[in-house]
């Protein structure tokens, strides 16, 4: 995970989910290399994983717990908050498409990790939208 390094180096403020899965793997990480700016985002009071025990910002949805509208709030702020972006993605996950979309339109560039390609690419905004 060396594109993390930037980000370690120069003590960047993180936001970042508490799934499992590709949260879970980059909170160990950072929980590893011992970083200390890291909020951990949550819909619910008690995030599912919070490896190194950082704060917390619980955001309240409108929806059933659980489900992908409950989880969009969460990102939704994270995306909002965000100087820029690296997200895991799977080529199918609604949620990850949603993410990207969200920072290009803000203005934000997205380092994207294609996990059937076993890549890294960066997504660029641009004036009539995003890109590959």
């Amino acid at each position: 995970m060396k594109q993390l390094g930037v980000i370690i180096d120069q003590e960047l403020p993180v936001v970042i989910g508490d799934a499992p899965g590709a949260d879970a793997a980059v909170q160990q990480f950072l929980a590893d290399c011992g970083v200390r700016h890291v909020t951990v985002f949550c819909g619910d009071t008690i995030p599912r994983h919070n490896i190194g025990a950082w704060p917390v910002r619980q955001i309240l949805a409108d929806a059933a717990p659980g489900t992908r509208a409950f989880h969009s709030a969460k990102d939704r702020e994270m995306t909002r908050l965000a100087g820029a972006g690296i997200v895991v993605w799977d080529g199918v996950s609604q949620g990850s498409r949603a993410n990207i979309r969200r920072l290009c339109e803000r203005g934000r560039h997205v380092l994207v990790y294609l996990r059937p390609m076993d890549r890294f690419v960066t997504v660029a905004p641009i004036r009539s939208g995003w890109r590959f």
